[in-house]
């Protein structure tokens, strides 16, 4: 049988980028224009708002580490890039990019800890996790 897309959020979040650790988890994250990060554990049946640390609600992108899951990062409209090294438990500044859109992330899979941001109109910027 096919997929089937349905509302799961009641249609009360503007989800602006959706992310998924791996192929085998059960958890599913999505970044919100207003309301930060959101997790579900359950593949998208419930969600929570997992937005402890992030000053910025507006999350433009989303990347998961390849390398351990645990590791999020988080592109924000004017933050910068925030990480969770606790599953989207807590977040951090990442770098020193703020004021800055950034609408892309790409974790570096040669390199662990190594994420570059694409930001609107300001370049791209390489970032390493401490």
């Amino acid at each position: 049988s096919g997929n089937t897309l349905r509302d799961v959020n009641g249609g009360g979040l503007f989800t602006l980028d959706v992310e998924l650790p791996d192929q085998q988890s059960s958890v599913v994250y999505a970044g919100t224009g207003g309301q930060g990060v959101w997790k579900s554990t359950d593949f998208g049946h419930s969600w929570v708002n997992a937005s402890i640390g992030l000053t910025v609600p507006f999350v433009l992108c989303l990347a998961v580490d390849p390398s351990n899951p645990q590791i999020v990062y988080a592109g924000t409209a004017g933050g910068g890039v925030f990480v969770s090294n606790d599953g989207a438990g807590t977040w951090v500044p990442l770098g020193n990019i703020t004021n800055k859109f950034v609408t892309s992330l790409v974790v570096d899979p040669r390199m662990p800890g190594t994420v570059y941001a694409g930001t609107e109109g300001g370049g791209v910027f390489r970032l390493t996790r401490p």
